[in-house]
């Protein structure tokens, strides 16, 4: 059980990413995971992906009118595939090596965006990007830009909504593959609920936030997000092979 001080830390922390999250619909990740892990390396992944289904399924309420339904199944199709695919490689590919490059690949479809180019929303690229996704996201826990980079030309409030459903489906995939792994037990689910206020305080701080994007700043800021994403990736990986060879 946390101290006094570390639950205060987590909840803000959580705080933080949740805002972010609840704002832009992704980022929240790359603020909770490393903050997290020196608060409470137990706190994550296990506890922050189960408290964080209560974020997503109140984004998926709010925002239920502008889900677009028609590209969950496609792209949950591809997510079932890519952790599939993942499953049975973890032990092989959660080395530094495949965080530089996945990092790498997202930086570059970040540069490529920016450029203005942007994906085509049909069912071949929903599939693949859910299979690049949970792929992705089961072995070097960055699934999150890869479908925001998908919707980026939508509304603010439907991709908020869309990514939201999709994360939800996506950590409940993750949440199996932990079980399965021994690493999802009463200790994680404890830790889980308490985090849970920190939550909803962040769903409530990114009202304001999310108008303010919503006046055409969405697709910048998911652009942001996905390239600290991926350059915060490609750093710890490059770090990790220099300690490796140090």
């Amino acid at each position: 059980m946390m101290d006094t001080t570390s639950l205060a830390a987590g909840w803000a922390v959580v705080i933080l990413g949740a805002a972010l999250q609840a704002a832009t619909g992704l980022g929240g990740g790359l603020v909770m995971v490393p903050l997290l892990a020196l608060v409470d390396p137990m706190l994550v992944p296990g506890p922050l992906i189960l408290s964080a289904l209560s974020l997503n399924s109140l984004m998926v309420y709010r925002g239920r009118h502008e889900v677009a339904f028609g590209s969950l199944w496609p792209i949950i199709i591809g997510m079932v595939v890519g952790a599939g695919a993942a499953w049975p490689l973890l032990s092989y590919m959660e080395g530094p090596e495949t965080q530089l490059i996945f990092g790498l690949m997202v930086l570059a479809a970040v540069g490529i965006s920016v450029c203005g180019w942007s994906p085509r929303v049909t069912g071949r690229s929903m599939v693949i990007a859910g299979v690049v996704s949970a792929f992705m996201g089961t072995t070097a826990a960055i699934g999150g830009p890869i479908l925001a980079l998908l919707y980026q030309r939508c509304s603010g409030p439907e991709m908020r909504a869309t990514l939201a459903g999709l994360f939800f489906v996506g950590s409940l995939i993750i949440l199996v593959i932990l079980g399965e792994r021994g690493r999802l037990g009463l200790p994680e689910f404890a830790a889980a609920l308490l985090l849970i206020p920190g939550w909803l305080a962040g769903y409530w701080l990114a009202g304001p936030i999310a108008r303010r994007l919503d006046a055409g700043h969405t697709r910048a800021v998911v652009l942001i997000i996905a390239g600290g994403s991926s350059l915060w990736l490609v750093a710890r990986g490059v770090r990790a092979i220099l300690d490796g060879m140090g």
